[in-house]
């Protein structure tokens, strides 16, 4: 079963985890041989990092670590030229509090075929989709204006909200996303290799 998270909630699902409303924040996901852990980074630098790479080592399905993700609408994210070199900054202060060393991939939301364009105000909906037996990943992604989101309420969600003073907690009312589909019957787009960006954290 998928999971979706808001910011600053963190989440584990086998083969697909969602990420509404990226305006300024970032999708980031450790993909491992059991599945996918999902952080909503809400802010540059995020210091909640160290506690979303706790929760991960310590969840049952952890496995073994294959890549690290973290996505974003560059535009709203960055400031200034040398959009690369800053994602590829934030990527490495990620991989230094999860104490990961290894491929790095991620996705420019707002990179010129997108076709998502960059408006005060907008975000971006993203989603990892795991392969459960090859473990490849595929990114998809759309407007959030073309996206239909239910919420649930229950306190058995799998979803989890690192508060400020890092405690890891249920969500508020123990309310959630619980499905993110494409309004009108529609499909999200698949990211190919146009803005999309890999290196290697040694």
């Amino acid at each position: 079963m998928a999971i979706y998270l808001k910011e600053n909630e963190i989440g584990y699902d086998s083969t697909l985890v969602g990420f509404p409303g990226l305006g300024s924040c970032m999708g980031v996901a450790i993909i491992t041989t059991t599945g996918i852990f999902g952080f909503h980074s809400y802010g540059n630098n995020n210091t909640r990092g160290g506690t979303f790479g706790d929760y991960s080592r310590d969840h049952t399905h952890y496995g073994v670590v294959l890549q690290l993700y973290g996505s974003a609408v560059w535009d709203n994210r960055y400031a200034g030229k040398g959009k690369f070199g800053s994602w590829a900054d934030e990527m490495k202060f990620i991989g230094n509090q999860l104490n990961y060393h290894g491929k790095v991939g991620g996705f420019d939301i707002s990179n010129m075929t997108s076709g998502i364009t960059t408006v005060v105000g907008e975000s971006a909906y993203l989603e990892y989709r795991r392969d459960s037996l090859t473990h490849e990943v595929e990114i998809h992604y759309s407007k959030s204006a073309d996206v239909d989101h239910q919420t649930d309420i229950s306190p058995h969600t799998g979803v989890r909200v690192i508060k400020p003073d890092q405690q890891v907690t249920l969500p508020y009312k123990n309310k959630f996303i619980s499905t993110a589909t494409p309004k009108s019957g529609g499909s999200f787009s698949q990211a190919g290799d146009d803005g999309y960006f890999e290196f290697i954290l040694p």
